[in-house]
This record gives structure tokens, C-alpha cells and sequence, in this order.
């Protein structure tokens, strides 16, 4: 299905479950994409995707137009704004085995990653359905960890299950760090940074 400029817009960003990169997921207007999931010195998953828009199922893309209200001092704290549903659709995501090379300006070629840690179902094209919202967003991570001081976002992209790999999808050595990190559990993610109140500091997962 082909983009409207104005959907491709909104969707071609990276979208972030934390405030610090650690768990994000991107899309590109060519159809080619990247997930990354890492965490402090470790990581996981740096991933090229391709991707598609399958279906809309709702549309009011128009409410973009819309200035957002600034952030007040109670919705950056509690992230009580009100949201507004921009799109909601059905893409299909397919993670690819071809790996980056390197991440942020450092060489990752010798980092165990991808195939090494993931099992082939992990790599089969799925189908998702996404509602982006638009509004005053608090991270899926700072909210979890009822971090208040953290960066709001205009932006939320919520699916219907987690495009990282389900819990399922690791291989058998890494089922504790799995447990740990629970990426099959990350299903909202944000972009468009409103502000940060605080440095958020490292990249913490739990």
C-alpha cells in the first residue's frame, strides 16, 4: 500500500521505548528499516527490517495541523494530557539476518547479535496493528519504572503485540536475560521529544 506524504511523515521516524536508545524501532520511506535492543554495555539486537503498510484502518492524519499545547509541570509528571489517535493500521515487519556493522561510530561485527542469539522464527515476517496517538507521552520505560523526570514525546506508537522477538524467539541461553529485560513486553513507543525535565541517566531496563 502506498504512503500518503503526510502518513509517511508520521511513520517514518525512529520510535523509542525508552528515553536513552536502547530499545527503538525504525522506519524509513523505502520500506527498509532497523531495531536495535541493547542495554548499558550489552547488546542484543541491531537488525535491518523491511516493512509495509497493509491496511488503514482509521485515519485522522488532519489533527496534525493541530498546534499541540505546551507541556505543563503536571503532565510532564504524570503525563495526564490529553491523546489524540492520529492512524491506526496493519503493517507487516520482517526482522533480516543481515546485521549493522557498526552502532553509534563503534564497530559491532565481532558483538554476538541477531542470529546468534535469536531462533529462526524470529525471523519470519509478522503482521502488527499500530495506533499512533498524538499528545503528551511519557516513555513505556519511564512509566514502568514510574520514572517522572523523564522527556515527554508528541508522539506514541502503540502495537497490539511487541515488534521485538517474542519470548519464544531467543534462543535457550539467553531465556534469563530475556526474563530480565522482557522485550516481548515493549508494545508502545515514542518519538518527537516535547523535553526533559531531568537527565535520565543510564540505559536501565528493569
Amino acid at each position: 500500500m502506498e504512503l500518503s506524504p503526510t502518513i509517511r511523515k508520521l511513520l517514518c521516524q525512529s520510535w523509542h521505548w525508552d528515553s536513552d536508545e536502547c530499545h527503538m524501532i525504525t522506519f524509513n520511506a523505502d520500506g527498509s528499516g532497523e531495531i536495535i535492543s541493547r542495554a548499558e554495555l550489552n547488546l542484543w539486537i541491531a537488525a535491518f527490517t523491511q516493512w509495509k503498510l497493509l491496511d488503514i484502518i482509521s485515519d485522522d492524519t488532519q489533527a496534525l495541523a493541530t498546534p499541540l499545547p505546551e507541556p505543563t509541570f503536571i503532565g510532564r509528571m504524570l503525563s495526564t494530557a490529553s491523546h489524540t489517535v492520529v492512524l491506526k493500521a496493519r503493517v507487516e515487519i520482517t526482522l533480516s539476518r543481515n546485521r549493522m556493522t557498526t552502532l553509534y561510530g563503534r564497530d559491532i561485527t565481532r558483538r554476538r547479535i541477531n542470529d546468534d542469539v535469536l531462533l529462526d522464527e524470529a525471523f519470519q515476517t509478522k503482521q502488527y496493528t499500530i495506533t499512533v496517538g498524538r499528545g503528551q507521552f511519557a516513555t513505556q520505560h519511564a512509566i514502568k519504572n514510574k520514572h517522572p523526570k523523564q522527556p515527554l514525546y508528541a508522539l506514541q506508537m502503540a502495537f497490539d503485540r511487541s515488534p521485538l522477538p517474542a519470548k519464544s524467539e531467543w534462543k535457550p541461553d539467553q531465556q534469563a536475560m530475556v526474563e530480565s529485560v522482557r522485550q516481548y513486553e515493549m508494545t508502545n513507543f515514542c518519538t518527537q521529544e516535547l523535553g526533559r525535565t531531568a537527565d535520565s541517566g543510564g540505559c536501565i531496563t528493569m
